[in-house]
């Protein structure tokens, strides 16, 4: 009787399973990288106003770490966690804006003096632009950012954003996102903190 009952169980848990889409704990950077691109995981907000397209994806510290060791000869436990503990204390999230998709920087420019406008935004401002807001906090700043040039090479402009990682944020954290200079106004984006929360941590395998 008891086997049985540990059958029905496995075989229950099993279906459940199955029917909310059970993701593992941990997956492999390449396996994360594709989840957080799933928009059904609530983690890639895009918005479209007229011929730009923001999107707004967030991306876990694991992934930042992964970056960093992924060429190391010899990588340790004490050195995968030194560096979860520096990147742990942000939320990133990677700014990713297009016009007619293409990069926004080059073809979001009508002229060169509108060009070097906004490049000087992406590259020096963004913490005039940009700030969280979450249920329970008042208004988060930026606390670091990145926008590597492109040159017009690729397809879209992007920025990494950081912000102070909160440890309450409460339900959601929204991400405000004012106009750099291409005319569509301010832009919201809503994370809910259980989607957040639900995202695997990197196998790295050590």
């Amino acid at each position: 009787m008891m086997l049985l009952l540990r059958y029905y169980f496995s075989l229950m848990f099993a279906c459940v399973c199955v029917l909310n889409a059970c993701t593992p704990q941990k997956l492999s950077p390449k396996k994360l990288a594709e989840y957080i691109q799933d928009e059904s995981k609530g983690l890639k907000k895009v918005q479209t106003v007229g011929n730009v397209e923001y999107t707004l994806t967030y991306r876990p510290s694991d992934l930042l770490v992964w970056k960093e060791i992924e060429n190391e000869k010899e990588v340790t436990d004490s050195l995968v966690q030194k560096l979860k503990n520096n990147y742990q204390q942000y939320d990133y999230y990677i700014l990713d804006i297009r016009v007619n998709g293409k990069d926004a920087l080059h073809s979001g420019s009508a002229n060169m003096q509108q060009f070097s406008q906004n490049l000087q935004t992406l590259s020096f401002h963004m913490a005039e632009h940009t700030y969280g807001v979450t249920e329970k906090t008042d208004t988060i700043p930026l606390a670091d950012y990145y926008s590597p040039r492109m040159y017009g090479m690729g397809n879209s402009t992007q920025v990494m954003l950081a912000y102070n990682r909160q440890k309450d944020p409460g339900a959601y954290i929204e991400i405000y996102i004012e106009d750099i200079g291409l005319g569509t106004g301010r832009q919201i984006f809503q994370f809910k903190k259980e989607d957040i929360e639900k995202t695997p941590s990197v196998e790295f395998g050590i």
